[in-house]
């Protein structure tokens, strides 16, 4: 079965790089791109990996490219014999082009993704949130399935259109296990502690800064890999706080597997109700010692206290004793089951079994 898989641009990001992953392990899977740009993108083509792209540009999406953006992906379609397309990312304008597409082309299965939860792409806390709503449900009207990646993304899409629950179907992200080196070392004089990901207010890597801020006990150094509109701020957070000698900003990187084999602690302690965490997976596959906040998806990947630990960050004395705390045990060496465990849990989200799951999905509409 041939599934085109459209997303709206190819920076670095966690949707593109799961779709990478896809593209590089099945020939099956082929990706539109409605602005042919980004590391992604190129690393896709280079790789050999079918790519399409309607503007080689970042160009500013209009509302009057939406026709032509159809009848290119129609042409496409006809032409390259695709059974079932899948439409990434949360912009109302690929949404809308979904909508469109069905509505010409009924004999094609069209799926959405579902890459974060509902009161994120729906921007709850923002005036565009009830446009962006009556776009989103006049798409799942017309779509005959809706891919979660977390039971946490299918809740909060139940939240607002209960009456879709038969469409919604759940894929975890998967990852390649086998990039990553187990690290599971007893003794460290200095804590390498890390976070992968975008740099922006809603990944909460202010809350790791102000954190460790407090922390007189043990001698750490922190990585930022990522990065995004909050840098500056992050930096700047840092240096008024006096710890910018132990916070290294490293930037985007592309070799993530190298760095994680470095680090002993891996942190993410986001704002917002994060819908998966392949980062995180990411890490525990490298068998490092994860700390996440009480939110989202991160319970159904992280065990407290038997593969990783779980905080809540909005309990400030709480939260800075708890990372102490674990800190200590770190060093001294008495949570190395926690690493093998995590390396066990890991193995429970690999990037074969989501692609198995979502060619089934694209074949019968379910797992």
């Amino acid at each position: 079965m041939k599934v085109l898989h459209v997303l709206m641009c190819g920076h670095t990001g966690g949707i593109e790089r799961l779709c990478f992953d896809i593209g590089l392990r099945s020939k099956e899977h082929n990706f539109f791109f409605i602005k042919g740009v980004g590391e992604i993108y190129e690393g896709m083509k280079k790789s050999g990996i079918k790519t399409f792209a309607a503007y080689n540009s970042l160009i500013k999406l209009k509302y009057n490219m939406i026709k032509k953006i159809v009848v290119s992906l129609e042409k496409l379609i006809e032409s390259d014999k695709f059974e079932s397309v899948i439409f990434h990312n949360g912009a109302p304008f690929l949404w809308i082009v979904a909508t469109r597409l069905k509505k010409r082309n009924k004999r094609i299965k069209l799926f959405t993704y579902a890459h974060s939860n509902a009161n994120d792409f729906l921007c709850k806390n923002s005036i565009s949130h009830y446009i962006r709503f009556f776009v989103y449900k006049k798409m799942l009207k017309t779509v005959d399935g809706i891919i979660a990646i977390s039971n946490s993304v299918k809740k909060s899409i139940l939240y607002y259109f209960p009456k879709f629950e038969s469409k919604i179907i759940l894929n975890y992200n998967g990852i390649d296990l086998t990039k990553f080196n187990k690290t599971c070392s007893s003794y460290y004089s200095t804590l390498q502690i890390i976070y992968v990901g975008r740099l922006i207010e809603q990944k909460g890597v202010q809350n790791i800064i102000k954190m460790l801020s407090n922390i007189k006990d043990v001698d750490y150094i922190f990585s930022i890999v990522g990065d995004g509109d909050y840098h500056n701020d992050l930096k700047k957070l840092a240096e008024n706080l006096g710890i910018i000698d132990k916070v290294n900003f490293l930037g985007t990187r592309d070799d993530i597997p190298s760095l994680l084999s470095k680090a002993n602690i891996f942190m993410h302690i986001p704002e917002w109700e994060e819908g998966f965490g392949i980062s995180v997976i990411e890490a525990m596959s490298a068998g490092l010692i994860c700390i996440v906040n009480k939110n989202g998806a991160m319970e159904e990947i992280i065990d407290n206290n038997v593969n990783g630990y779980i905080v809540d960050n909005s309990k400030e004395k709480e939260f800075i004793s708890q990372c102490n705390n674990i800190f200590i045990k770190t060093i001294n060496g008495e949570n190395q089951y926690i690493r093998a465990e995590a390396i066990k849990k890991s193995h429970e989200f690999s990037i074969n079994a989501t692609i198995e799951r979502l060619n089934c999905i694209c074949k019968d509409g379910r797992i």
